[in-house]
Parts: structure tokens; sequence; C-alpha cells
């Protein structure tokens, strides 16, 4: 048997209160030896406040890939400070793959042995208070300073010592030639400004934190602060004055401006095209980009796909003498550039994909696989569907025990009525996953129906085809296409040959032969790249 132990941590306090990853790894390591288990340890140093955790994560996986047959914990507060959504998935882990959980020196079921279940949650509903108080009194601290105007973190430009906002003059320098910079007439962009300050002053700011940094109206005099109570998801608001590092004209001055450079962002991207950045030169591989306009007239497109290497040779069309001019004009001797238009190679490509996906022996396979394991998956969840029940009948006995001994006199009410809720919320989530897989069990039977998985397969394939929304065929394309070679013969006709991003297998690849399609009176030959 193979464990893995899950050590969390999440403050000092807890190192110091002999909590820290080594003690807890130290008492999984040991207890794996003395029982002759081998072991692999998952740390983690995150906040039991944070619900996804990169380790567990990992550890859950492998339980279900059944690298591993259990978990051990130093103690259930470990996995999370009360929160229902991994409570859930855990429960969910233990029945999918039947593994051991472990708490110190003993085996827990924290599905079907009553005393485990009453211990799992009481610890976890303990450590749900700890994790409210310990946000309560964060939240009370964060809206005093709020209510006395008192600033949280503070922004570049700014440094604070004992509570007091002063400016830090190396950065305030900065930021003024920032916005100064800004404003020339010859900042065309936020890629080329971002490079050329951060030259200027050997910073690495990205253009994003740059645009930030302009528009924060913060560096005016006043901040507003904005808080959300994490427990009763109330917003406060707070102003606080700090010394001003840029004035109102030149901050108004530098927004008219950063609109500006948005908006011509936004119009540059707004004729999306399907096969953007998998069109290449067939001649000299280079990336081929979009040219061309939109008619002012009758708001037609008139945009093709044009080879880059080609594309240069506009900047010296006045010094074709030029030594680089012959350089660029030997990268790429095609024809017209291999100019192709939007339109017709959107078309082809389509019609292309579709009569390759009828004829692929991979999907067939993939429909095989998944019809065939219809029944299996039926069973599976026909099997948990028995379980609930069973698991619902033993919280009937469980209530019947319970009111028995409260008449009794053998519990007391406060103990009886928190027993009583318990169950209650339990038989509520069981009752809801019984629905669950009652609806999923029919909707299998349903589907073992199908028997001609060909055909099925061919309707799904025609369906997509027939798709019209433009997102919709992106989405398949970039699903199966990598890159589009692009060639343009003398006699108006073009070859392309077409390289898949999705694993098809080596027969679909070879028996493809070159295909002909005829479109606006071109012919286009197609043929499959076997890379």
């Amino acid at each position: 048997m193979k464990l893995g132990i899950y050590c969390r941590v999440s403050s000092s306090q807890q190192k110091s209160d002999g909590e820290s990853l080594e003690t807890q790894e130290d008492l999984g390591v040991k207890f794996c030896i003395d029982n002759s288990f081998k072991y692999q340890v998952f740390k983690e140093a995150k906040s039991g406040v944070i619900n996804r955790r990169k380790e567990l994560d990992i550890l859950f996986s492998k339980l279900r890939s059944k690298e591993l047959d259990g978990i051990w914990i130093k103690d259930y507060d470990r996995f999370n400070r009360g929160e229902e959504k991994l409570k859930i998935e855990l429960a969910e882990v233990l029945i999918e793959t039947k593994c051991s959980l472990y708490e110190r020196d003993s085996k827990r079921d924290i599905l079907k042995v009553y005393s485990d279940m009453i211990g799992y949650e009481s610890k976890m509903f303990t450590s749900k208070l700890q994790r409210l108080s310990i946000l309560s009194n964060s939240a009370d601290g964060i809206l005093r300073n709020l209510n006395n105007k008192v600033l949280g973190l503070t922004k570049y430009g700014y440094k604070k010592k004992k509570g007091i906002v002063t400016i830090n003059e190396e950065e305030r320098d900065i930021l003024i030639d920032i916005y100064n910079v800004f404003n020339h007439a010859n900042v065309k962009d936020f890629k080329s400004f971002k490079r050329r300050m951060n030259k200027k002053h050997s910073l690495n700011f990205s253009d994003l934190q740059y645009k930030r940094y302009l528009t924060y109206k913060g560096y005016c005099g006043e901040i507003e602060q904005k808080y959300t109570h994490p427990i009763s998801k109330e917003v406060h608001y707070g102003k606080v004055n700090v010394p001003i590092i840029i004035e109102e004209e030149l901050y108004n001055k530098t927004q008219i401006k950063v609109k500006e450079f948005e908006n011509r962002r936004k119009g540059r991207t707004k004729n999306e095209y399907l096969l953007r950045g998998k069109v290449f030169c067939l001649d000299c591989s280079s990336k081929m980009y979009k040219i061309g306009s939109q008619s002012k007239k009758n708001n037609l497109n008139h945009f093709y796909y044009k080879c880059s290497n080609s594309l240069d040779r506009k900047n010296y069309v006045d010094s074709r003498s030029d030594s680089k001019w012959d350089e660029l004009n030997s990268k790429c001797n095609s024809y017209k550039l291999n100019s192709i238009n939007f339109s017709l190679i959107d078309e082809c490509v389509w019609e292309f994909l579709f009569d390759f996906l009828l004829d692929s022996k991979t999907i067939e396979l993939e429909y095989k696989k998944k019809y065939e394991g219809e029944v299996e998956r039926k069973n599976r969840y026909k099997g948990k569907l028995k379980y609930y029940e069973g698991e619902l009948d033993k919280l009937d006995k469980n209530e019947v025990d319970l009111f028995f001994k409260n008449s009794n006199g053998e519990i007391n009410d406060r103990i009886f009525q928190n027993t009583l809720s318990q169950i209650n919320t339990k038989r509520k989530k069981l009752e809801e996953d019984v629905s669950v897989l009652g609806e999923m069990k029919k909707d299998f039977s349903k589907n073992t129906l199908i028997v001609d998985y060909l055909k099925l397969m061919e309707e799904d394939i025609r369906n997509e085809y027939q798709l019209e929304r433009f997102e919709d065929k992106k989405r398949i394309l970039d699903k199966y296409i990598s890159k589009v070679f692009v060639k343009r013969n003398m006699d108006l006709n073009y070859s392309i040959k077409i390289s898949f991003k999705f694993d098809f297998m080596i027969e679909d690849l070879e028996n493809f032969d070159s295909k002909k399609y005829t479109l606006k009176n071109k012919d286009l030959y197609i043929k499959v790249l076997n890379l």
C-alpha cells in the first residue's frame, strides 16, 4: 500500500505551536514506516481560507489514477477550515476510489462509521468557527483603519512608516517622467512606450503596469478605498488624503490619450478571422499576414493573406538598389506574394476538414470506445445509486436510535438536536445525489439504444459542418488545425498543405490523397502534411 502524506501550514503561529510542515511530515513518515507502507509527501503552505490548493489537487488526482491507495493527515483540519465544497470533494474521492483515510495512528471511515462521522464533522465545525473568527478579527482591523482614514497598501510612488504616508522621492520622479513622456506627440502605443521607459529608468514594468499607473486617480492627492466584508459581504468605502504627485491637469490630459489608445486597439481586432495566426507561405515557411480594407461604399471586406517576407519590401520601395532590398527579395520567390482571399481559404479549409473527419479512423474509434463504455458507466452509476440508497437506510436507523436514546435520557437535548440536524443535512445531500444519479441512469439507458455509432458520428460531424456562428467555427478549427501552408501557382490555382494539431492516427494521414476543390472559379489542391 502507498499513502499520500498531506501536510499544510498557514501561519508562523502554527509553526511555533508544533504544527510545522516538518513535524507533520515526520509523523506521517514514521506511521508509514511502522506499518510497512510506501509513501509520497505533499506539502503546502497555504491558508485554510483559500479553497483551491495545488498539492491537494495533485494528491486527489493520484488517488483517482490508482497511483496512491490512501491519505494520511495529522488532523482533519489540514484539509480545510470547514469549506463545504472541499468536504464534498473529499467524500467523492473516498467513494470513487475506495481509498483509505488515516488520521494520526488511526484508520478512519467518515462515510460509514458513525463515530468517525461525528468526529470529522465536529472537528471541521470547530475549524470553521476558528476561520470565521480570524476573518472577523481581520475585517474589524481593516474597517477600523478605513474609518480612521488610514491607508492600507501603498501604490508605487508612496511609502508608509508608522501609518504615515509620504512620497518616495525616487519613484515620484519616475512617475512624473512617465506622465510627461507619455503625452509626447511621438508616443504612438503602449508597447513602444513601455520599452522606452524601461530602458530609460532600468525598469521591468509591463505595459499593463504602465497603464495602471497612468490611470491611477490617487496620484492627484485623494485615494478612494473599497473593502468588502468577507462574512456580511457589505461593501465599505473610505477616502484618504495623500501627498500630490501628479497635477490634476496633467492627469486629465493623460486619460484622453489612454482612451485614444484603447479605442485604436479595439478597432484593429473588430474584424476577426477564422485562420488567424495559422496561415504560412509554402515557399519560405514565413507567416502570412492580413492586408486589405473594408469598402466604405458597401461595407464589404476585401482582405487577403500575403507572405510577410514579401510585405517587408514596401519599406524599401524608393531604394531598390539597396542591398537590403536584394536580401528581402531573395527570401521568398512566391508568385504574387502567394496572396489568397480570406473567404476563399476559409471556405476551402472548412470543406476539407469535414471531408477528412468523415473518413477518419481516429474519430470513428473514439465514437466506438465512447458508446462501448456506456454500459460500464451505467453500471458504475447504478452501483453508486445503490450505495447512496443504503446510506439513506442507515440514516433512518440512526434517527430511530437517536430518538430512542433521547427518550431514555441517555443523551441530553443539546446533543440530540445537534445530531438530528447533522442527520437531516446528510439526508438532504444524499437525496439530491440519488435524484441526480437516477436521471443519469435514465440518460445512459437511452444512449445504449444507439447501436449504429458510425451513423451517429456522421450525424454529429454534419451538424458541426452546418454551424454558422463565427465563434463555433473558430473553436472547431482551433481544435484540429495547426498550420495551413499556401502556394499560389501561375495558372490561377493553389496548392495547400495542412498540418493538424489533433492527434490523428498515421493511417488517417497517409490514406488521405490530394483533394481538389473548385471555389470562385479557382482550383485548390489540398494535401495533408504527415509531420
